[in-house]
């Protein structure tokens, strides 16, 4: 899976409060991401602005595709043939840092394309539950270090490898990393067994520009 992004930042007259006499500055872009074929674990990156369905997300699927989202317990599939998805539109809801897999019967690319979500907060689900989660922000890097993440002792990360259609299991125990911390790319979703008996939060805020 190969991503490329693009970001802008965008003037005040994008987004002005008249009211209350303040201007905000937004960012706005897109994230490509280059589909193989089979299964590819992928985490959506921006806020379309129009509740970020999976339908309106994934445009321009081959036929033949399905995303499978996962509810906490299973997955939700939705299948893609003779031009039609099987869930009623939107589709699942895809915010943000939410992940997904998106299986492909050829190689393909999508586009997600909005506005950074300059703070955001995921939540990570209690062991024994999995978290198929992402990063908010379109930032690659090492996930505790660039992306934010505190791991907590027992963790587990699942990350894909597209290439050989499995995962890779990182755990972090002892204060440190079975394989140094996870590297993940723009757009690269992950699976979170957490070590915590309570639910916790993945926290992340754009940097400042220089």
């Amino acid at each position: 899976m190969k991503t490329k992004s693009l970001l802008l930042a965008v003037a005040a007259s994008l987004a002005t409060s008249i009211a209350f006499g303040a201007v905000s500055s937004n960012i706005v872009g897109y994230t490509q991401i280059s589909l193989v074929t089979g299964n590819n674990l992928v985490a959506n990156t921006l806020d379309n602005g129009s509740g970020n369905g999976s339908h309106a997300l994934f445009t321009g699927l081959p036929d033949q595709s399905a995303l499978f989202t996962w509810n906490g317990s299973s997955f939700v599939v939705d299948n893609f043939s003779f031009g039609a998805w099987d869930l009623a539109d939107p589709g699942v809801a895809l915010p943000p840092g939410v992940a997904l897999f998106v299986n492909v019967p050829s190689a393909a690319s999508i586009y997600f394309v909005g506005q950074v979500v300059q703070t955001s907060s995921v939540t990570i689900a209690a062991s024994p539950a999995f978290s198929f989660v992402g990063s908010v922000l379109p930032i690659a890097g090492a996930l505790d270090t660039a992306l934010s993440y505190a791991p907590q002792e027992g963790d587990a990360v699942f990350t894909w490898d597209a290439t050989h259609q499995s995962y890779v299991v990182n755990n972090y125990s002892f204060g440190s990393w079975d394989s140094g911390s996870p590297q993940i790319a723009i757009g690269q979703g992950i699976v979170i067994a957490s070590g915590s008996s309570s639910a916790t939060t993945w926290s992340q805020t754009l940097p400042p520009s220089n």
